[in-house]
Parts: structure tokens; sequence; C-alpha cells
């Protein structure tokens, strides 16, 4: 027979764990911030100034000696372009008088009239050749800018531009310079490499079977492969006008070149955080800046 203590203990724990709140439910996890506005621009026939915002962080980084008296300019340097459909993409860099601080890739998706960049500028990378082999999918090769070039990598979209993954090419912190891309189609293609050091080797092609994920030496050698006798006609064009300090955006229209757009090589200036400011024309630019005369051809290595 059970004690009478025994039961009212066993009744009155009963009771107390029937009437104890349940466990709260965790709180749900905070959802992951949005990604930021692309920036957009739109051509009026005016040269397109970007947008850039550079200061303490970058004074920092790079060693850069500017002040809110003499503040450092900054320049944009368009290296190639391609187009695809109506869709035209312009890649380079934005840099200063002696180092470069961010890549620049943009797109306009209505022939020239809008623009943004689709995909993030990296610090002190710059891009270099565009190529789309079909309307979804295009590559950009880029590096990390320096003393030498290293890191070379492409920036590969399937899905017409709206989204890019990077893409190494060679093992990290090795120097090279990719100086050719040719994509025979989405997933078959190869680069050039040039690795800047003198003797066998010193130019690698590599090729690709699926897009870019793998790379396997095709050819090594110590003198610059040779190019096609011939290159396809280009269907958009970069040239640089010393007029109005700009690059020009051309696209063919059967034997004549129509401005789709301009840039401004003026972007802004590096100074103390306390005067930064989103980039505006300069009243008086801080020229003169060399410009190469007018280019009747497209960048070379430029395959389409």
């Amino acid at each position: 027979m059970v004690p009478l203590q025994i039961l009212a203990f066993a009744f009155a724990f009963g009771l107390a764990f029937a009437q104890a709140p349940p466990a709260a439910a965790p709180e749900p996890a905070a959802p992951p911030p949005p990604p930021p506005p692309k920036l957009s621009y739109r051509y009026e026939g005016k040269p397109i100034v970007l947008q850039t915002k550079c200061g303490d962080a970058e004074l920092s980084d790079y060693a850069m000696s500017c002040s809110e008296e003499e503040p450092c300019p900054l320049y944009i340097e368009l290296a190639t372009a391609d187009a695809s459909g109506s869709k035209l993409f312009v890649s380079g860099n934005l840099h200063a008088d002696a180092v470069t601080l961010w890549s620049v890739l943009l797109m306009s998706a209505d022939g020239g009239q809008s623009w943004t960049e689709p995909f993030e500028r990296m610090r002190a990378t710059a891009l270099d050749l565009t190529q789309f082999p079909d309307f979804a999918t295009g590559f950009v090769s880029g590096h990390s800018a320096g003393t030498l070039p290293k890191d070379p990598f492409l920036l590969r979209t399937s899905d017409g531009g709206k989204s890019w993954t990077r893409l190494p090419i060679l093992e990290e912190g090795v120097v090279g310079l990719i100086e050719r891309i040719h994509f025979e189609s989405a997933t078959r293609g190869l680069v050039e490499v040039d690795r800047g050091r003198p003797g066998a080797g010193r130019y690698v092609i590599l090729e690709t079977q699926n897009g870019g994920d793998s790379w396997a030496i095709k050819e090594s050698s110590a003198t610059r492969p040779p190019r096609p006798s011939r290159e396809p006609l280009p269907l958009i064009r970069i040239v640089a006008d010393a007029a109005s300090k700009s690059f020009r955006i051309e696209r063919r229209e059967g034997a004549s070149w129509r401005t789709a757009a301009a840039f401004s090589v003026a972007a802004g200036s590096c100074r103390p955080a306390s005067r930064v400011e989103s980039a505006e024309p300069p009243a008086s630019p801080p020229y003169p800046l060399p410009l190469p005369s007018p280019s009747e051809t497209a960048p070379p290595g430029q395959l389409h």
C-alpha cells in the first residue's frame, strides 16, 4: 500500500507539470538584408559621369595622399565592349593617377539609353575583355591590379547579364594577364594568358569544356601564339574622344557607326570623409589627360 505522503507528492508534481507553460518557440531568424541597389544611369546626349564615393577607407588602403584642399582626381578607363542583341556590355576600371581602385562593368538592355552596373565593383581589380558567344552566355576577363597583374579570372553570366559568377583561371597569387578569350559556345572555349616571365611557359593557352568551371593546359610556349589572320568585324567599339574628354560607345549600323552612349573620363575625386560626395562633373577637369586618337577598330584581342 502506497503511503499517503507519496501520493500527495505525486499528485502535486503532476499538477504543476500540467500547468507549466509550454516552452517558447524560437524566434524566426531575421531575414538577410536586401542587396544594395544597382547603380543606374541614363544617356541624354551628354557623357555619363559614374557615381563614385572615395574617402578615408580608400585613402588608407591605397596609401593615397589626398586632402580637402588637394583631392585626388579619379578617372574611368573603358577597355572593351560587346553586344548581345539589343544589350550592350562595357567593362574597365576606375583609377587614380597611380592606383586602380575598382573594376567597372556596365550593361544597357535598351541599346544604350539606360545603363546599370550588374556586378559589384571589385577593389584593386581591372576588367579587360568581353565576349558573348550567345544571347544568354557571356564572359568578361579580369585580374587583380598592382605592380604586376595577377589572379586572372573570368566573370560568367548564363542569364543575359542579370547575374555573374567569378571563375578563377590559375592558382591564387599567380602573376598573369588574360590577353585573349574565345568561346565557340557557352561551354567550349579558351583563354590565352601571359604569365609575365621570360622563357618557356610564359604564354599559356588554357581550354575548358564546361564553361570555365575547370581548365586544362592546351599549349605553353616562350613566344606569343599566333593570332587569327582575320578578325570578325566588331558590332560595337569604344572610341576615346579628346574633345569631350569621354569614351564614346559606338554601334555598327551597316557601313557606318552610331553613338549609343558616352562616359566621362573624369569620375569624381578622393578626399577625407568630411568632404566625400558623389561624383559630379568637375567645373575644370584636371587635364591634360593623354587620350589616344579615336580608334577605327575594336580593342585588340577581342573575338566574337
